[in-house]
């Protein structure tokens, strides 16, 4: 679960781009970006399906709600085919960025329709690097850190609270 957590969390630190705003782009745009801009990711074994796996299950019914009750300004549209960097017919995830609180129109159902909605050739691989973002390579160095100083938090708070007798828990980590 932390690994999703941290390729979601890549995904947007990505989006905060404005060149992946405000337009219809296809999983294998996002995943390209992502790769190049956190090349450390390959160590958990990302790829496509483990990023479009990660989207739905942090924000899953969020993405395909096109309403107003959707403020993070994240949607999603799904369908068939080929897409525009010559992959072999699969399922094509898009996904529309806004500014938190904006909404987009559904896109119109059948594939030939929402296919003609992608603006992938619009970012070319030389700007797949998102110029700007540092590299998250320690996120997850970080993410371990912030854990093991919660449970070393939790574990004190747990001993200061058997010294004073408002609870039977025995305390059972080191200092």
């Amino acid at each position: 679960m932390a690994s999703l957590a941290l390729i979601h969390q890549c995904w947007l630190e990505i989006t905060k781009q404005p060149r992946y705003q405000d337009k219809w782009l296809s999983d294998e745009c996002y995943f390209r970006a992502i790769k190049a801009q956190f090349p450390s990711l390959e160590s958990i074994g990302f790829n496509r399906a483990l990023m479009n796996r990660a989207f739905s299950s942090i924000e899953g019914a969020v993405l395909d709600d096109f309403t107003e009750s959707n403020t993070a300004g994240r949607f999603r549209r799904s369908t068939k085919g080929f897409d525009s960097f010559g992959n072999p017919r699969r399922t094509i995830w898009g996904y529309f960025i806004t500014t938190p609180g904006g909404l987009v129109k559904r896109p119109p159902d059948g594939k030939k329709c929402f296919l003609s909605l992608l603006e992938d050739t619009r970012i070319n691989d030389r700007y797949s690097v998102a110029r700007g973002l540092p590299e998250i390579v320690d996120l997850t160095n970080e993410i371990a850190a912030r854990s093991s100083e919660k449970r070393r938090s939790d574990a004190q708070t747990l001993h200061l609270m058997n010294r004073k007798g408002q609870s039977m828990v025995p305390f059972q980590g080191k200092w």
